[in-house]
């Protein structure tokens, strides 16, 4: 179903083209407001079964408005002879149309939004769903039914779990300063792959390194935390004077690396006076 996968303008933008080839360009609908859909019954040879109105907005280049006629996604077939099952944990047992639009998004790849679905609660029983008769590119109904499942990891961890920063705790953290270890060790620098094999390796940090400072430069984009390779790393952001390594992966001195994602890893690594205790971490891929 990944042709209907895009969102909701671009997939209308794809529809009113299926049924007029060539008729619109896709800054078109930016430069237009939609009126709502409605039904329309296709004349012999047509596949267009809905007409919209679009509207020129005050700030484009267009004034006026006109009528478009194109095929509405039929959920009916789409899903023909098929219950959708949604096994999904709430705490009430009911799930909203916000959860079922995400499952049935996540199951099989679309991009309904809520506006498509009745905004109604339902529990854990069989149901028929209508799709609004305004929604811009579906229509028909379907069956689901819903089970109060497990509760998913995705409910209790961030969104972006890209911030629950650490599979791994050093054994030198030292209470009272930052462990940089737990810091962005999911990302990905390999944009600066090139720009990290070039650095020397087991270089001592002392600020003069061009490629060294583009690489940190992004580190504190990325981390927000100011690093300084011209300041000793006894002084708060400075990492002067510690060095600079590079392993690839998976390599017994580098446990912190992460070898299912990455084939390479970099590693500052603090010392007993630093400002910091820990390493910092990039990981990358050649």
């Amino acid at each position: 179903m990944s042709y209907y996968s895009k969102p909701q303008i671009d997939l209308l933008y794809n529809l009113i083209n299926e049924s007029n080839p060539g008729l619109l360009e896709p800054r078109d609908l930016v430069n237009t407001r939609l009126g709502l859909p409605f039904n329309r019954t296709p004349a012999a040879g047509e596949i267009a079964d809905t007409s919209l109105e679009l509207y020129a907005t005050p700030e484009s280049f267009y004034i006026g408005k006109q009528i478009v006629h194109y095929r509405r996604i039929d959920v009916s077939r789409l899903f023909a002879n098929m219950t959708i099952k949604i096994d999904r944990w709430t705490p009430s047992g009911n799930i909203d149309r916000t959860i079922l639009r995400e499952q049935i998004n996540q199951l099989f790849g679309l991009t309904l939004v809520d506006d498509d679905l009745p905004n109604t609660t339902w529990g854990g029983t069989t149901y028929t769903v209508d799709i609004l008769p305004t929604s811009l590119t579906y229509k028909g109904r379907f069956r689901f039914t819903y089970t109060r499942g497990k509760r998913a990891l995705d409910q209790i961890l961030p969104a972006n779990v890209e911030t629950f920063q650490s599979r791994f705790w050093d054994s030198r953290y030292v209470e009272g300063k930052p462990l940089l270890s737990l810091v962005n060790v999911g990302l990905d620098f390999s944009a600066y792959g090139a720009v990290a094999g070039n650095i020397s390796n087991n270089w001592t940090i002392n600020g003069f390194d061009f490629g060294l400072n583009q690489l940190i430069g992004w580190y504190r984009q990325v981390s927000g935390i100011m690093l300084d390779t011209n300041k000793p790393h006894t002084d708060v952001g400075g990492i002067g004077g510690l060095v600079f390594t590079r392993f690839s992966l998976p390599n017994i001195n580098a446990p912190e690396g992460n070898a299912s994602r990455f084939n390479r890893v970099i590693l500052i690594s603090s010392r007993d006076d630093s400002w910091f205790a820990g390493k910092i971490i990039m990981h990358y891929n050649v």
